[in-house]
């Protein structure tokens, strides 16, 4: 952050992460039970029959990830700008012989078995997203 002259394109607050998954052996990637690195967003949800957890999950993933954000603080609004980088050092685009970055997709519905839903392969790409909050 800048104190001296600084404008709100600027002054902001950043982060910045690399990832670099493994690849699988084809006995790990064929074993359903596991799971290599893998992201999971799980939920509980409590009633009066008791509680149920359900979970989507990205298992196995392999590749190369890339994370930007800053947080841009305005006098009347604060702003998140985040990129997500897939494959950032693939050789793809140059004709080499560079690998996507891959993941296979599951949910656990009941919370006691995972069901895969799909497979995901991107060779490269930037996902973009911006935030805004204003208070009122």
């Amino acid at each position: 952050m800048e104190s001296l002259d600084a404008t709100p394109e600027t002054n902001f607050l950043s982060f910045k992460s690399n990832f670099e998954f493994n690849t699988l052996s084809a006995a790990d990637l064929s074993d359903e039970k596991k799971k290599g690195s893998y992201l999971s967003i799980s939920n509980e949800d409590t009633g009066a029959s008791g509680t149920k957890t359900s979970s989507l999950n990205l298992n196995k993933l392999q590749g190369h990830l890339g994370m930007n954000g800053r947080i841009y603080m305005k006098s009347d609004s604060v702003a998140l700008d985040n990129q997500v980088q897939f494959n950032y050092k693939s050789t793809l685009a140059s004709g080499g012989q560079g690998t996507p970055f891959k993941a296979e997709m599951a949910m656990s519905p009941s919370g006691s078995t995972m069901q895969k839903i799909a497979d995901i392969a991107i060779t490269g790409g930037t996902m973009r997203s911006t935030l805004g909050i204003t208070p009122r």
